[in-house]
């Protein structure tokens, strides 16, 4: 039991690790698209299509999330390891997912409303 507890514990902190990464990484790129949004219409749609292939990446990591923590709470339920580490873990990464979830929103947001704004400009032109 105690061999199957320490590999648990390994492969939890392994994916854990490498959730914090990928997550760090499209933050990263997440930021990198701040106020690039276009400066025409012509440009804000081609960065909106761009924008759309960023979304589906982010799609597979909110899979990701979502079964590590599944996997997380079912090791919990069994007891099989430190539930309070494992929680503050899960939480933790919850948390970064929702963060980078409410950026992802507030790009789109800024995104429409330059769209929108450059649509009005050719309706006065």
């Amino acid at each position: 039991m105690h061999v199957l507890n320490t590999s648990l514990r390994s492969s939890f902190f392994v994916c854990l690790f490498q959730l914090h990464g990928e997550l760090d990484e499209l933050h990263r790129q997440l930021n990198s698209r701040r106020g690039a949004y276009g400066s025409s219409l012509s440009t804000v749609k081609l960065t909106a299509q761009a924008f759309k292939q960023f979304e589906k990446s982010v799609d597979l990591i909110d899979g990701k999330v979502h079964g590590f923590a599944d996997t997380a709470d079912r090791m919990m339920r069994d007891g099989r390891c430190d539930s309070r580490r494992l929680r503050r873990e899960v939480d933790g990464v919850k948390q970064k997912w929702e963060d980078f979830h409410r950026a992802i929103g507030e790009y789109r947001n800024a995104l429409d409303d330059s769209a929108k704004f450059f649509e009005e400009m050719d309706n006065v032109s």
